[in-house]
């Protein structure tokens, strides 16, 4: 499986082009299965009656892919948040919200994808905040209401997105979710029957 990770930035290129097809094009031409997509939705321009206006449906037509969508707050009646997109289809989605108080509003979309063995993945797709408190507290409530260690328990799990961090050498938020779905899987082997 070929899974790609993308901010695509409401569809907004580093020329300042506003393009969805384009991004399509680069995921056809990536060959890849899954893509999980933050900042979809373009809450600054106001194209209502453009089909595009919904950009994680369209981009999921213009593909012939499955889409799911969460959105993690909404500007001018837009929404903007994360898309996941699959080849597989999406049994279930989820959007849970990280937001921090007095910080941009920040989710974690699941997606349990069927695949085509029969066997699931789960896919948490996620965008965190700017700040390191920000980020340490959004991995805390990742890892408090137990939603990556239960999914550990049930099927494999990916977890990717836009963790903003802009070092190239695992931080202390990394460490912290490794080190917890690390925990998790080893419980998850042992409590599979033999």
């Amino acid at each position: 499986m070929r899974l790609v990770t993308w901010n695509i930035h409401g569809g907004l290129g580093v020329d300042g082009r506003n393009d969805l097809g384009r991004i399509a094009i680069l995921l056809e031409e990536m060959r890849c299965d899954v893509a999980a997509l933050q900042e979809v939705g373009d809450p600054h321009k106001a194209d209502r009656g453009n089909e595009t206006a919904d950009h994680a449906s369209w981009l999921g037509r213009r593909l012939g892919w499955y889409a799911a969508y969460g959105p993690n707050l909404v500007l001018a009646e837009r929404p903007y948040g994360n898309a996941i997109l699959s080849r597989f289809p999406i049994a279930h989605a989820h959007n849970y919200d990280l937001s921090v108080p007095d910080r941009e509003p920040r989710g974690c979309l699941r997606a349990d994808l069927t695949l085509p063995d029969g066997a699931s993945l789960h896919l948490f797709n996620l965008h965190l905040g700017l700040s390191g408190g920000e980020r340490r507290r959004q991995a805390a409530m990742l890892l408090s209401a137990d939603l990556l260690r239960d999914t550990a328990l049930t099927a494999p799990m990916v977890v990717c997105g836009d963790f903003n961090m802009w070092s190239p050498l695992p931080g202390p938020i990394l460490r912290l979710l490794r080190s917890n779905l690390r925990d998790a899987a080893v419980v998850a082997r042992s409590r599979r029957p033999t």
